[in-house]
């Protein structure tokens, strides 16, 4: 019988602690969405180009929101006059529109729907110190293995 841990095993465990992480922030963000009068659509636009180091085609987001190209364009527009994103022509081919963040929109993102750092703070610290100790040193580990989140930046034109 094999002691280490299965996939299935890791994805539930990995899974329940992220989702009680989560429930601290959800407060949060539904009244950042109200506070500053965004759509979850727009929210997962908004998270769409930050993922990205460069500015993507309207038509990508609509794919990556699994939205219509009318509707994401709106959408975009929305996100354009509210200053949180910028919208310009691809230079090789002018009928294409390129969507990026703005300065405004990464702030918009780090200011109010990042992980709240107080909040995990106070969440880990319940755990014993010997505790915090292995799941510093496992989560570390773990990340030395996972791809890279693209940090929020701005796009230089």
């Amino acid at each position: 019988m094999s002691t280490s841990t299965s996939t299935e095993a890791a994805t539930a465990v990995v899974a329940d602690l992220v989702d009680r992480i989560l429930v601290l922030q959800y407060p949060r963000l539904a009244e950042s969405l109200v506070t500053e009068e965004l759509t979850v659509t727009q929210l997962r636009i908004l998270f769409v180009l930050a993922r990205r180091h460069q500015a993507i085609a309207t038509h990508e987001v609509a794919e990556a929101v699994r939205l219509s190209l009318p509707a994401t364009g709106r959408a975009v527009d929305r996100l354009v006059c509210a200053g949180l994103a910028d919208r310009k022509e691809d230079e090789h081919d002018r009928r294409v529109k390129l969507v990026a963040l703005t300065a405004a929109g990464i702030d918009l993102l780090r200011e109010r729907f990042q992980l709240e750092s107080q909040e995990l703070r106070e969440l880990l610290s319940i755990l014993p110190r010997a505790v915090r100790d292995r799941l510093t040193a496992a989560v570390s580990e773990a990340l030395t293995y996972l791809p890279e989140v693209p940090r929020l930046q701005v796009l230089n034109d």
